[in-house]
């Protein structure tokens, strides 16, 4: 039953229309004024202090447990808005550095960068 419930979702989330394309370069900038401050683009250098796991440590978690684009999005955006434990697939990364601040981009700008992530994991 708990399948069938999936199945329903996954097949509802692919009916949805198209979503506007990707502008990459506002979604790079977003991430650099935004994420990459603390999560850093690149792998750590020895001796680098790291505050936050990186991007692609993120992104590589929440794509295995969410491979479709709208449920990533989604599950990545819910975090954002309430960064609680609760809402996290790394737990231990908030036992290890904290919970994030607050994240001042709009709703639309916050769509976009998750769906530009996405895509360039996906990829």
């Amino acid at each position: 039953e708990k399948a069938s419930s999936v199945q329903k979702q996954e097949e509802k989330e692919a009916s949805i229309e198209k979503k506007e394309p990707i502008d990459a370069k506002q979604a790079v900038m977003l991430l650099e004024s935004n994420c990459y401050i603390c999560h850093n683009a690149k792998p750590i250098a020895e001796g680098d202090i790291q505050i936050a796991p990186s991007m692609r440590s993120v992104s590589d978690v929440y794509i295995k447990a969410y491979p479709r684009e709208a449920n990533f999005v989604k599950a990545i955006q819910k975090y954002l808005d309430s960064p609680l434990e609760d809402h996290a697939l790394m737990p231990d990364a908030i036992q290890k550095y904290g919970a994030k601040p607050p994240l001042f981009v709009s709703k639309e700008d916050s769509e976009m960068l998750l769906r530009y992530l996405y895509n360039q994991v996906a990829e």
